[in-house]
């Protein structure tokens, strides 16, 4: 005998929503495979730091612009609100989460599987340090060896 799953209920009504994180060290290639599977699936890319950066202007007071860490509340809420207008205009894609900005990886995961259900995709992406020490270079523009700042 099958027991009451709603998530298969939900999943049976076109409700379920497919969403991924793109997980990996610095340099390790995340944004690349996460813009590789948007451009040959229907995957949005939703790049949590850009999110915050792009936040940011809306927090501005009379005072001046706005100073310090967005708060978590506040990217939650536009990542809630697109999801849902995407919903609203009948669009179904994977969403996937590249970036953290909350305060921790197990609050980013609470608030994901709390508001999106368990996730589709657990992606991890990884390099060699002589690789990733090669990118760290090259966007940086260091031609000779990594300092200790480095």
């Amino acid at each position: 005998m099958r027991s009451w799953d709603e998530s298969t209920f939900n999943e049976h009504l076109g409700n379920k929503t497919e969403w991924g994180v793109v997980m990996g060290q610095s340099f390790a290639g995340k944004s690349l495979v996460a813009k590789l599977i948007s451009d040959n699936a229907k995957a949005k890319v939703i790049d949590l730091v850009k999110l915050a950066e792009d936040i940011k202007p809306r927090l501005e007071t009379e005072d001046g612009p706005f100073e310090g860490r967005v708060p978590d509340a506040e990217v939650e809420k536009d990542i809630c609100a697109m999801i849902d207008a995407d919903k609203a205009s009948g669009e179904k894609c994977l969403y996937l989460f590249d970036g953290q900005h909350h305060e921790s990886i197990d609050a980013m995961a609470k608030f994901l599987v709390d508001n999106l259900g368990p996730p589709t995709y657990l992606i991890n992406c990884s390099a060699e340090a002589k690789e990733i020490e090669k990118r760290f270079k090259e966007k940086n523009e260091i031609g000779e060896d990594l300092g200790e700042e480095d």
